[in-house]
């Protein structure tokens, strides 16, 4: 009989421990030096790709953001991709496809640079391919500002949708952007992680160096880190994807002349 008892505690203890959920950094890019350059938040929308290899519990999504005009921004999550190796097109995100959308509001002062977003989640994300985007309201913005570049570590891949696009267009991987990104959650298994770990390891063992060309005209002189690499919990490597196609973007320079002109108009009136 005692050992029938012993037999069903420890199958009860194994099945207690396999639904074990653990705090991590799902994402963490790190976070961009506060004088880098960086592309505007407003009309114009920025999107950051990465992938999961399991179940993941979201709990709370932030970026790195500058504040110009405190307001409401849309966080929104797609899921899926457009143009993943496609030679003529840089990847972009399945906007046909919405995971997720909530409105979220920045109340800090201008000049204020701090992680912005949601928390307190409870978004079930399977594995998959995914794009995590700040969305400015349209026509008139709410929210002004802008997405300082330069992380330590950079994702998959990043794109942005100017007020004259009919989409969201992709980023010369050659020079990514590196927003700020954040993501935390939970994930399940019998045992934790020994500290906390991101998919997204900055310290692939196969990461080749990243490209030392500027990365924006107001970032002369980068250093130059690490290619981004995903990986499992257990430390498995699973490479990026890379797939280059010319773009332009509205960067931080003229994007704030704008911003500034749209500010005093709105004062005015």
């Amino acid at each position: 009989m005692k050992k029938y008892f012993l037999i069903l505690m420890t199958s009860l203890l194994i099945v207690m421990g396999t639904n074990n959920a653990y705090a991590i950094f799902i994402v963490d890019t790190g976070q961009p030096p506060s004088s880098s350059g960086g592309n505007v938040i407003a009309g114009q929308w920025l999107a950051s790709r990465f992938v999961t290899d399991r179940f993941y519990m979201i709990t709370d999504i932030n970026g790195w953001v500058g504040v110009i005009e405190p307001g409401d921004l849309d966080l929104t999550i797609y899921q899926g991709t457009l143009f993943p190796s496609a030679p003529d097109y840089y990847p972009i995100p399945d906007t046909s496809n919405i995971l997720f959308q909530k409105t979220f509001n920045i109340s800090d002062p201008e000049s204020t640079n701090d992680w912005y977003g949601l928390s307190g989640l409870d978004l079930e994300l399977e594995a998959g391919d995914y794009w995590v985007a700040f969305e400015g309201f349209r026509p008139e913005p709410s929210f002004i500002g802008y997405a300082p570049s330069g992380s330590p570590n950079t994702l998959l891949n990043y794109a942005y949708y100017g007020l004259g696009n009919s989409r969201y267009i992709g980023f010369d991987d050659q020079y990514p952007p590196r927003w700020g990104l954040r993501i935390e959650g939970q994930s399940f298994g019998l045992q934790a992680p020994s500290i906390p770990t991101s998919p997204f390891a900055p310290t692939s063992p196969f990461a080749p160096t990243s490209p030392t060309a500027p990365i924006s005209p107001f970032a002369p002189n980068p250093p130059t880190f690490p290619v981004f690499y995903s990986a499992q919990l257990q430390g498995e490597e699973i490479p990026t994807v890379a797939n280059p196609e010319p773009s332009t973007v509205l960067l931080l320079g003229s994007g704030l002349i704008g911003a500034a002109a749209m500010l005093r108009r709105r004062k005015r009136a």
